[in-house]
């Protein structure tokens, strides 16, 4: 009887014994369970390559491992960096990234440049898996320790940094491209740096306003109406190296009732350059107005007739400050009739109708050399009368002056060319002498004087040509 009662509590029990009961059931034996080991923790990759390497402020050294690490073993140090001249080991945290598979180290302060530094793992490292870093090295592995040595070299601020009011509360800066080593002007930031006039201006300081990268200009805001302030920039680099400071610049907010324009007397004096033949320079004497005179900015308006200056569209605008400019884009041996007004930062503009004629410079490629050749194209009525008009090529054509015969040893075929004594040894052109020039002497001769010019022509060329001709020998006859 008590043998069928552990029976039937064997079966309900499903495999458990009770006390007392024999049995011929034995349990089963576990079975061993065989472990895979962790694969290996590699340090697979570190930035920057060892060597010389440049430096900075924001200089990282970053090594990639093949496994994602246990954050527990990371510790206070698991990146040791030492500097071989101190031996001091080197302050700044470290951090993980990319799923933790990345370390990176940042110095405090920065790396320092004309060192050299170690950089070794702690071997207390491990992976999420428990394997501990292996770092013999390998074919395809850094090896560690890791050594550097370090320079720097800073941005270099390039042309002029302007500034200007931009309204009541703001001023407006901008500035040409720096120049760097290694980051393009691109992923350069620039650091903007602003104070009231009477306030030092600290430039190691950190800065008001830091641009975006490759952005060159910046409006500070929040400023007071009517106040100078004191403004300066410096470039940094993807390390953050900076560059020397700008010059320092003042300028001012508007006032908020600025609505007066500058008193000016308009332009003093337009003059032509013979190299420049397209342009005349204007020049003045600086305005009157709430705003500084550096500040101010002027506006030329030129016509081709006395009074006829399209007032709404001006010709050039002068930087801020400037007492004369350069209005190009002008036809060469041209009058031209020129109105200068002056416009402060508000955007008020004087009214004064002073005006100063000047012609531009003849041009040799322009007023001279297609008259006497006359190019295919050329229109032969502008200076050929009708009388002497002759074919394609005027004067240097192939039965007068080109060739390797030309007539009287006198060729027009190249600038040159005009310089050259002829057989009679006298010279076609002479440099501001119009009276010695063969050029001009022979072709002002009346019709039917001996040697006039064109041969056979029944007229002369039209003076107005001759005169542009004249023009360009007595401003020094240059290739312009």
């Amino acid at each position: 009887m008590r043998r069928t009662l552990c029976i039937s509590l064997l079966a309900a029990a499903a495999g458990s014994f009770s006390a007392g009961c024999k049995s011929s059931i034995r349990p089963a034996r576990a079975r061993a369970v065989t472990l895979e080991p962790a694969e290996p923790l590699l340090a697979v990759s570190v930035s920057p390559l060892p060597g010389r390497r440049e430096v900075g402020p924001l200089t990282e050294i970053r090594v990639g491992f093949s496994a994602a690490l246990d954050p527990g073993s990371l510790g206070s140090d698991p990146i040791v960096v030492t500097s071989l001249r101190s031996f001091q080991v080197l302050p700044g945290a470290s951090a993980l990234e990319g799923e933790a598979t990345v370390l990176v180290f940042r110095a405090q302060g920065g790396m320092k440049p004309d060192s050299m530094y170690e950089v070794r793992l702690s071997r207390a490292l491990r992976s999420e898996q428990g394997a501990l870093l292996e770092v013999s090295p390998g074919p395809s592995r850094p090896s560690f320790p890791v050594y550097y040595a370090t320079f720097a070299i800073a941005p270099v601020l390039q042309g002029d940094v302007r500034a200007s009011a931009e309204s009541t509360s703001a001023l407006r800066l901008d500035w040409d491209d720096a120049a760097d080593n290694a980051t393009p002007a691109s992923q350069i930031v620039y650091e903007v740096f602003a104070a009231e006039a009477e306030v030092p201006l600290d430039l190691d300081k950190p800065p008001q306003r830091l641009t975006a990268p490759g952005v060159t200009e910046e409006v500070v805001v929040r400023l007071r109406p009517a106040t100078e302030y004191r403004l300066a920039i410096r470039a940094r680099d993807d390390l953050g190296n900076r560059s020397a400071p700008s010059a320092v610049l003042t300028a001012r907010t508007l006032d908020a009732e600025d609505r007066d324009p500058p008193a000016f007397a308009g332009v003093a004096a337009v003059d032509a350059d013979p190299r420049f033949p397209h342009e005349l320079r204007a020049s003045w004497a600086p305005a009157a107005d709430a705003t500084p005179a550096q500040d101010l900015r002027y506006n030329a308006y030129v016509s081709l007739e006395p009074g006829r200056q399209d007032f709404s569209t001006p010709a050039k605008t002068s930087e801020p400050g400037a007492l004369s400019m350069a209005i190009g884009g002008l036809p060469p041996d041209t009058t031209h009739f020129v109105v200068v007004r002056a416009v402060d930062t508000a955007g008020n503009e004087d009214s004064n109708a002073v005006e100063v004629s000047a012609r531009t410079a003849a041009s040799f490629a322009e007023s001279v050399f297609p008259v006497i050749t006359l190019p295919p194209g050329t229109d032969m009525g502008l200076c050929w009368p009708a009388g002497a008009r002759p074919r394609t090529g005027g004067c240097a054509r192939s039965t007068c002056h080109m060739g390797d015969r030309p007539a009287g040893g006198v060729s027009f075929t190249t600038y040159d060319a005009f310089f050259r004594p002829g057989r009679s040894g006298l010279r076609p052109v002479v440099a501001e002498n119009p009276a010695a020039s063969t050029l001009l002497v022979r072709t002002r001769r009346q019709p039917g004087q001996s040697g006039f010019m064109p041969r056979g022509g029944s007229a002369p060329l039209h003076d107005e040509c001759l005169d542009a001709i004249e023009r360009w020998i007595l401003q020094g006859a240059l290739d312009n």
